[in-house]
């Protein structure tokens, strides 16, 4: 028997491999084989917009293909994702990953993706880094608050556990982490060092997020205002609809029901972000292995040749126009913060502390605060 000729990414014309990685002349020569099986798995590969074939998605959205490797071939393996003040989308991609075959060199990319003609789909790649190795956010077990004035570090919310990915904050300062090995969402506190917060007993496992946002734009559903969505990787593959139930920890997520559930397994979504005009962004690391403790590191079906961007828009809801950050004045930017979009606001502070202007410079900010009904989590961050 002759396995792993072919896997996820194979076409007709094209078989990505790894380097000094033998043809199939030289496998079926090696094991004399008279007879060749060909065996299509669940884990097929759909190229680009064919892999909208796989998907279920809730009646009140769309979903079309942003970017792929097709138009991109630096996209390949997109594992994380960022906008700019430009309205320019920053993509973290990894070959290397889960490591470095021996004899090869890292050439990890950081690419920009832009959607010059506003038709949601991108039309337009630079590589803004490469030559890099595994690029990702963090790789630390908790949280830190990092200052960029003063290069200070500092624990931030860690507690006994493992593998947190994804940090969001909502419209009261609080912050809330998923993670891949309890796969909830949840309040997590501050303590004064060296004190922890107390281990997160009784979450739910059922594994493999990789993050969330709010629902605070009116580009969504309004039933939705206040929920929040999360990226599962595993054990299914799906975009989630979840809102928060008071607990012991302050707020726990309960499952509402998914935006999109994908039938190929080798949709793997492991970011999500609100974009300049309201739409969601998925981040598709699209491959049939998911993750390097499950399988063999030089597994032969690891896919370094694909990846996706998905835009998600609600059919009854127009996009926004998105405010002017780049380029825009101080008091513009201020203004910026009394916006209802958290994305904005951050957008805003991000271009006021970085602005040129205002690093010698007080800015005197006077903010009114109206009382606001708490009698649910959903009232509060509205």
């Amino acid at each position: 028997m002759v396995r792993n000729l072919a896997w996820s990414g194979d076409t007709p014309d094209l078989q990505p491999r790894p380097e000094n990685f033998a043809d199939w002349d030289q496998h079926l020569t090696h094991e004399q084989a008279d007879v060749v099986l060909v065996v299509f798995g669940f884990n097929e590969s759909f190229a680009g917009q064919q892999g909208l074939k796989s998907f279920t998605i809730d009646p009140r959205f769309e979903v079309n293909l942003f970017a792929s490797e097709e138009e991109f071939p630096n996209m390949a393996a997109a594992i994380q994702m960022r906008w700019d003040a430009l309205g320019r989308l920053w993509v973290s991609c990894s070959t290397t990953y889960p490591h470095v075959y021996p004899g090869n060199e890292p050439n990890d990319k950081l690419v920009i993706l832009e959607d010059t003609d506003g038709d949601g789909k991108a039309d337009k790649s630079s590589v803004f880094a490469d030559d890099l190795h595994i690029p990702l956010s963090f790789e630390y077990s908790g949280w830190f608050r990092y200052r960029p004035q003063s290069r200070h570090l500092q624990s931030f919310g860690t507690y006994p556990s493992t593998n947190p990915w994804g940090v969001t904050f909502d419209d009261w300062g609080q912050h809330q982490a998923s993670h891949p090995i309890f796969a909830a969402a949840f309040h997590a506190l501050d303590p004064p060092y060296p004190q922890q917060h107390p281990r997160p007993a009784g979450l739910q496992a059922y594994s493999g997020t990789c993050g969330q946002e709010f629902v605070d734009f009116d580009t969504f559903p309004d039933e939705l205002r206040g929920s929040f969505i999360k990226a599962r990787y595993k054990p299914t593959n799906r975009i989630e609809i979840h809102r928060w139930i008071e607990s012991e920890y302050g707020y726990d997520e309960q499952y509402v029901g998914d935006l999109i559930f994908s039938s190929n397994l080798s949709f793997i979504p492991v970011d999500l972000r609100y974009g300049p005009r309201g739409a969601m962004y998925i981040c598709d690391w699209y491959n049939p292995i998911k993750g390097h403790a499950q399988y063999s590191l030089r597994d032969q079906r690891r896919d370094r040749h694909s990846g996706r961007i998905w835009r998600i828009t609600a059919k009854d809801k127009p996009l926004q126009q998105a405010p002017r950050i780049a380029g825009a004045s101080i008091d513009e930017l201020l203004k910026l913060h009394k916006r209802p979009e958290y994305r904005y606001r951050y957008w805003a502070k991000r271009a006021v502390t970085n602005s040129p202007t205002t690093s010698n410079t007080t800015i005197t900010i006077t903010i009114t605060i109206e009382p606001v009904a708490r009698d649910s989590y959903s009232a509060a961050t509205r």
